[in-house]
């Protein structure tokens, strides 16, 4: 992300997170895409999203995740994810991807914005903290042909499997070397 770039999307969520409790909690309540939710017209109107399904989308989103007297939170290495793999108990894994893949290949606005809200409860009911200016990047380029966000989100997801099960070996003991021990105590 370019300095330019980044400081534009945090300036969108900065804007998002000084809004109203009253404002948040006619956006809360959103639950397909914004654009097509008459009673958000008035809050998206005076944020001036009423024409970016974006922007009108991560508002929405913040606001389920968030309430007024939250900070919002930025972090350059946030991933999408790899938060989602962090959000599930390892015994739903199968659940889990199923849901993951489901997201990601979401196509149109509708599924895409209910797959979101879904996702961000998970990550909101584990206390993992999102990056909303990451996520508002990452929907302006969703559609785009090489699906690097796709990518991007399934590279941070898988690599979170990896990484665990090299953190599981690490701790396990080696076989093998138990059982010489025990061989040179006899």
């Amino acid at each position: 992300m370019t300095t330019l770039t980044e400081n534009t999307y945090r300036d969108v969520i900065d804007k998002i997170s000084k809004l109203g409790s009253g404002d948040m909690a006619i956006l809360r309540r959103c639950n397909k895409n914004p654009l097509e939710d008459s009673k958000l017209f008035p809050v998206l109107g005076r944020l001036g999203f009423i024409n970016s399904y974006e922007k009108s989308l991560v508002v929405c989103l913040y606001a389920a995740y968030h309430r007024k007297e939250d900070n919002p939170y930025y972090s350059d290495s946030f991933n999408f994810g790899k938060a989602f793999q962090e959000a599930y108990n390892p015994e739903q894994k199968e659940d889990k991807d199923i849901r993951f893949r489901a997201l990601l290949t979401a196509s149109d606005k509708e599924q895409l914005s209910y797959r979101l809200r879904q996702a961000i409860k998970l990550l909101k009911s584990q206390n993992i903290k999102i990056d909303f200016s990451v996520l508002l990047k990452n929907l302006y380029n969703w559609n785009s042909d090489k699906q690097w966000v796709q990518r991007k989100w399934a590279e941070g997801y898988y690599k979170s499997f990896s990484d665990a099960d090299t953190k599981a070996q690490d701790i396990a003991p080696d076989i093998n070397e138990s059982e010489d021990s025990d061989l040179e105590n006899e």
